[in-house]
């Protein structure tokens, strides 16, 4: 880079040599730094059932920036066989066993702190063959668990009906859900086929409270996660059972947010100006708008648009004692409805190649940057109509992370987009 230097130029500072001073940007051609508006808006839901990862989330933490999110998850509990639960059964036990996911991003806030746990049973029919979203409201009907449970996501414990040594969360079930619920469908059609016995008991739901401190990650389809039921019998003094949640449950992740405490107002925000810090967050909450004011006035401008890409600075100290969300999606939301932008297509260029994973610079500054080059250019060449982005952390998957970034109005480094181009005239 030392070889360019600009020291004796009659050009004028539009022309002076843009191409050549943006760092390592030489192969990209002139460059153009568009205005764009930035402001908070919500997401409002996304598709939240069976997700990839198996993560349901549980409980609620207030966070400083953002306000107070509270999440709960819901499941189908599906036999383990027709069960034999002899003359007089009699429970004298049962636990709900889940095993905590293995990755930190899955639990997030104060783990050391106490954490209530309820457990309901569900009202309604929960469809496997329909779509649910984070926002759905579930109601419960009786309550088969209420307890304060430790929360030790690192803790390995090897019970001796579970498979490997593994963190588990342990919740003790009521034994009258297990003796008047249970033990009564002996006999019956419910214990013949996962789809009977979800007729008549229609899942569970786990949430906790508005003392929770943490929101925590369980691996709600596995081997291990089971309700086992401790009982015994005319002829036997102890026997076990199991329902469970498998790869046949149906499990949704449902999500609330109060923004009365947030840092931000969402029905104050300067969608004429754009704001000075702008907040996004997973699973359907903040959600970061981009607009593009001019991006019409470059539809006659004889240019080769050959790269578009857009910076987003994460706000210093904004992070502190919160996760970063690792990666960032953004969103067409115009007319037709919310999609990602062409860029992703595998026939355009593909998720690699947007890229909005978060990098940390030299000066462990924080940002995500995006290369939105096709779909620009697909709104200068009139092919879509150019409303505005969304940026939001991963669509669907079962995640906490926040992320506050500095908007186009920023004291300090600002939200840009850059357009390098070329002059075909």
């Amino acid at each position: 880079m030392a070889l360019v230097v600009f020291v004796a130029c009659d050009r004028e500072d539009a022309d002076l040599g843009l191409d050549y001073v943006d760092n390592d940007q030489l192969q990209f051609g002139q460059l153009e730094m568009t205005p764009i508006r930035t402001y908070t808006t919500t997401y409002d839901s996304v598709r939240s059932n069976n997700p990839t990862t198996g993560v349901g989330l549980v409980g609620g933490y207030t966070d400083p920036e953002f306000g107070r999110h509270d999440a709960k998850v819901v499941a189908h509990l599906i036999p383990s066989g027709v069960p034999q639960f002899g003359d007089n059964p009699v429970c004298d036990s049962a636990f709900l066993f889940i095993p905590y996911t293995a990755s930190r991003v899955s639990w997030y806030g104060d783990t050391t702190a106490p954490f209530n746990i309820y457990v309901h049973t569900l009202s309604n029919y929960l469809d496997p063959d329909s779509n649910y979203y984070n926002n759905r409201d579930f109601a419960v009907d009786q309550e088969i668990a209420n307890a304060i449970v430790p929360i030790r996501p690192l803790k390995d414990v090897l019970y001796t009906h579970t498979v490997v040594p593994r963190p588990f969360i342990k919740i003790p079930i009521d034994e009258n859900f297990i003796q008047n619920v249970i033990f009564p469908l002996e006999g019956s059609s419910a214990f013949e086929s996962s789809d009977n016995f979800i007729e008549n008991i229609f899942g569970i739901a786990l949430s906790s409270d508005a003392s929770a401190e943490a929101i925590i990650g369980l691996l709600m389809p596995s081997n291990d996660t089971k309700l086992r039921m401790y009982f015994h019998n005319d002829d036997s003094q102890s026997e076990e059972y199991d329902l469970r949640i498998g790869a046949a449950s149906e499990i949704v992740n449902v999500n609330s947010f109060d923004y009365s405490m947030a840092s931000f107002d969402l029905d104050n925000q300067d969608v004429v100006n754009g704001e000075a810090a702008v907040y996004t967050q997973a699973m359907g909450g903040a959600a970061l708008a981009i607009e593009i004011p001019f991006i019409k006035d470059y539809k006659d401008s004889n240019w080769l648009l050959n790269r578009a890409e857009l910076l987003l600075p994460v706000r210093e100290g904004s992070a502190n004692g919160y996760r970063l969300p690792e990666k960032m999606q953004i969103i067409r939301d115009d007319e037709e409805g919310r999609r990602l932008i062409f860029d992703y297509n595998p026939a355009a260029a593909g998720e690699t190649a947007v890229g909005g994973r978060l990098t940390t610079g030299d000066l462990r500054d924080n940002n995500y940057r995006f290369v939105i080059t096709r779909q620009l250019q697909r709104y200068l060449d009139s092919k879509d109509s150019a409303v505005r982005f969304l940026v939001v952390p991963e669509i669907g998957l079962p995640d906490q992370s926040r992320a506050v970034i500095n908007g186009n109005l920023g004291t300090a480094e600002q939200a840009q987009l850059k357009l390098y181009y070329t002059k075909t005239q």
